[in-house]
């Protein structure tokens, strides 16, 4: 006989539980899976529906699209259906473990609204590349064109802003003392008292009738004579030695002045008219865009799948904590995925490829997680592989990208208020590579667009540089150009080239070469009237203040001369055996 009154109520259960599983827990994982998705991506996530299925187990997924959170109105990723098939024994132990197929993927979509969350604060490499796309755009070349040719009429040097101007006040100001200092060391050696007492030495050893009294002067006259000369040759040393410092002062002014005037050409914004600067104008904007996209992929990659040793993205509520054990599995391994879908490269291309892998524990699985994307069509090839390898305590990623045969719109380059370049459609071939070993980046991506013209868009040229840039362009029937990425994955570092920048330098330099180097002179000529009267006046100073006392020295010199000219006929002693005594003064 069935008991009822036992059974009925585990019926009841039975039926509640089958009806949560059944109603309510595929849309609460559904939801709990878009807001965790939105909150890491920082854009909306959304999808169709969530279905979970126990015999057998599996997790289907349908019409999933991510926004891109600086475009919020296209999809940085989107498919159409994601099924992964579980395997039972980790979901005993409340573990995702399995293999899936991935249908219908595509990037860069369109979307009906806005995907855009409140404004999170951006990654450090998505705000150093968008300070690059920044200063790329303003480097401006309107402000050239449209300059006067009298830069005075624009800016007026401010003598307090010189640094030069400074230092050569601060010289001249110093310089009368340094002189008071040397005249009073001279007049303190006292050249000429030296020479007079030398003299007086030469007339009493000539007026002596004694030989030894002779020889006694003769001796005090050597020594006094030999420290005259010794001292004399000491102060036109350290005279020289302070020249030469002076010297050095004045060529420290010129370098300063130098600086100034770089300083002032910045503040006017002259142009720089060097390739790889014309490339990031024309280039930089929409490829620093596009590798913002590439580094954003990779550091949720980081986030969610950590290196050994760092802490994973945590969890929204509370936190699992492993208690070691022999053998344990990662807590989501998807063994294989294969996915396929299409993209638009100058029209659609089907692709297909496969995921091996991928968890959120590499360390504990062991292995890098691996992507292959392969397309072909009509003379159009696409092929991409991805190694993320997190299992050692560095993370590194390895991506590999190459296509050829895309046709390519019409491309407008630079700012067409102040100055473009219109590109027309033509056949693209690209390849790339791109590698992170822990915070070290490292990339190189080459692009060739065949079967081009080029034509310039002068938003604010004047007609002469617009005429020397349509020379230049006509000439260019392919687009080369070559983005070189270095730093680190917090502060990337860009450096873009291209034959189109440098067609837009040589015609810049030809058609304002002659302009700017006026404008230039005219700078200079402000910088150079305001420095130059200090510095001749300080070097007007100087030469008087030297010419003064080397008289002084001079004056010591010639008395000694007169001297030596004397000497022979008063002091010369006839079979005594001593030398000439003008000897002693040479």
């Amino acid at each position: 006989m069935i008991r009822w009154s036992y059974l009925a109520p585990r019926l009841i259960l039975a039926a509640i539980l089958w009806a949560f599983c059944a109603l309510a827990m595929d849309p609460l994982l559904e939801r709990g899976l878009e807001k965790a998705g939105s909150r890491s991506l920082g854009a909306r996530v959304g999808m169709s529906r969530l279905r979970t299925g126990i015999f057998p187990p599996f997790i289907e997924i349908s019409s999933f699209d991510a926004a891109d959170p600086s475009e919020p109105m296209k999809n940085l990723i989107e498919f159409q259906r994601l099924r992964m098939n579980l395997e039972g024994r980790p979901l005993l132990e409340k573990k995702l473990a399995g293999s899936a197929e991935l249908s219908g993927l595509r990037w860069g979509t369109p979307r009906s609204r806005s995907g855009a969350l409140p404004k999170a604060p951006p990654s450090k490499a998505s705000a150093a590349l968008s300070d690059y796309a920044s200063r790329s755009k303003d480097i401006g070349l309107g402000a050239a064109t449209q300059a006067k040719t009298d830069l005075s009429a624009r800016y007026s040097v401010k003598p307090e802003d010189l640094k030069s101007l400074a230092m050569a006040k601060d010289l001249k100001a110093a310089w009368p003392g340094r002189m008071k200092a040397w005249r009073e060391r001279v007049d303190g050696f006292d050249a000429e008292g030296k020479a007079r007492e030398l003299k007086l030495l030469v007339d009493k050893a000539s007026a002596s009738q004694d030989l030894p009294s002779r020889l006694g002067a003769l001796r005090e006259l050597q020594q006094k004579s030999s420290a005259l000369k010794g001292g004399l040759g000491e102060l036109k040393s350290s005279l020289a030695s302070e020249m030469d410092k002076a010297k050095e002062e004045l060529r420290a002014v010129e370098a300063a002045k130098a600086a100034d005037l770089e300083g002032l050409r910045g503040k006017l914004n002259l142009p720089r008219f060097d390739a790889k600067t014309l490339s990031s104008y024309l280039l930089g904007g929409k490829t620093a865009s596009g590798l913002e996209k590439a580094l954003r992929l990779l550091e949720l990659a980081r986030k969610h799948m950590p290196a050994k040793g760092q802490t994973p993205e945590p969890a929204l509520r509370g936190e699992d904590v492993p208690f070691p054990k022999e053998f344990s599995l990662p807590a989501f391994h998807l063994k294989t995925m294969k996915l396929s879908g299409s993209m638009d490269l100058g029209g659609p291309l089907d692709f297909s490829g496969e995921v091996l892998d991928l968890t959120t524990e590499p360390a504990l699985l062991g292995r890098p997680a691996v992507l292959e994307l392969r397309g072909a069509s009509g003379g159009r090839s696409i092929e991409l592989k991805a190694e993320l390898d997190h299992t050692g305590e560095t993370a590194s990623e390895r991506i590999f990208l190459k296509g050829r045969g895309f046709p390519v719109a019409e491309l407008q380059a630079g700012d067409p208020s102040s100055f473009a370049v219109a590109v027309s459609p033509g056949v693209a071939s690209f390849s790339g590579e791109l590698t992170l070993e822990g915070q070290k980046l490292r990339g190189k991506l080459s692009l060739e667009e065949t079967g081009i013209r080029v034509e310039p868009q002068a938003g604010s040229v004047s007609k002469a540089v617009e005429e020397a840039l349509r020379s230049s362009l006509s000439r260019i029937d392919k687009l080369s150009a070559v983005v070189e990425l270095s730093g680190e994955l917090d502060s990337p570092e860009l450096s873009l080239s291209s034959n189109i920048g440098d067609a837009v330098s040589q015609a810049l330099k030809q058609a304002l070469g002659a302009e700017l180097q006026a404008r230039t002179k005219t700078l200079e000529g402000q910088v150079d009237k305001l420095v130059g009267e200090e510095t001749r006046g300080l070097t007007r100073s100087m030469d008087e203040g030297t010419k003064d006392i080397l008289a002084r020295l001079g004056l010591g010199d010639s008395k000694l001369r007169e001297l030596q000219d004397s000497i022979g006929q008063k002091l010369r002693l006839p079979g005594s055996g001593l030398p000439d005594l003008k000897k002693l003064f040479r």
